[in-house]
């Protein structure tokens, strides 16, 4: 390695704290993105020299598989709710599937963006992707038949940083340079409602839920509300998935609540019986 390749090497450490430890990984390349596979075994991250990286967070060393195809910076990774496939978003305009067991290619890479891929996202049941670019546009893609699924979102008027489903698959929230939050219906690609303003600068993250909390006793609080709005009994509270659980493994399943259609506090006015 000469001086000048000596100089453009940067050293970038990973930190994660589990049970009082401190793993640290270090590569030659900055980390773009970095995503936690829901069992918290694995973390994935995606530098700037198009590399794709697996970590065993059990011990502490990375995963010897080989993992590769981008031939630009890998903007952003996922994993799937199952952690069997990562998917990730590059500058070279592509977006690619990956076996987490062998490092595999799935399929082809699934072409459309006109510019840098900044944000990738799976459906919580794996089935959809949703892509956000430098294009400003917003695109749905299908897992299986690897085709994009409609038009793309349009309303953006700079770079969409950001991506994200909602648990229940039927809406999208995106965050872009144009300092605007969106809400998309992921069934007819149009926007709902208005764009969310009030950032003085680019939104680079989001992610979307209804958050609620719940109480010992076990009743369910909305932000801002002291009084319960529903009441879970106790055989139920251990398999609930809250709110702010991306997936809940277990032999016996578990239960699940939408507020999707819920209205609370000042918001009961709207409330019309149909």
């Amino acid at each position: 390695m000469n001086k000048m390749k000596l100089q453009n090497v940067m050293k970038v450490e990973h930190r994660m704290m589990r049970r009082g430890a401190i793993h640290t990984w270090n590569t030659t390349s900055a980390i773009e993105s970095i995503n936690l596979s829901c069992d918290g075994q694995k973390l994935v991250s995606g530098d700037n020299d198009g590399n794709i990286k697996l970590w065993d967070l059990v011990s502490g060393k990375e995963v010897d598989i080989s993992i590769e195809g981008h031939d630009g910076q890998v903007n952003s990774v996922a994993f799937s709710a199952d952690g069997t496939r990562v998917v990730s978003g590059s500058d070279d305009k592509t977006i690619r599937l990956w076996d987490t067991a062998t490092g595999a290619q799935i399929g082809n890479p699934l072409h459309g963006h006109d510019h840098w891929i900044r944000s990738v996202a799976f459906s919580a049941d794996g089935t959809r992707i949703v892509s956000g670019s430098s294009d400003s546009t917003i695109r749905l893609w299908d897992t299986t038949t690897e085709a994009q699924i409609g038009h793309p979102f349009q309303g953006h008027e700079d770079y969409v940083n950001s991506v994200a489903f909602s648990v229940d698959g039927t809406r999208i929230v995106s965050g872009s340079r144009d300092k605007t939050i969106r809400l998309w219906n992921t069934a007819t690609g149009a926007q709902i409602g208005d764009p969310l303003q009030g950032h003085e600068h680019y939104v680079n993250g989001s992610i979307l839920g209804t958050r609620w909390k719940l109480s010992e006793d076990g009743w369910i609080h909305f932000p801002g509300q002291f009084q319960g709005v529903c009441w879970i009994p106790q055989h139920y509270r251990v398999l609930l998935w809250r709110s702010q659980n991306t997936c809940l493994i277990s032999k016996s399943g578990y239960n699940k609540i939408s507020f999707s259609r819920c209205v609370y506090g000042a918001n009961w006015t709207k409330c019309v019986a149909t």
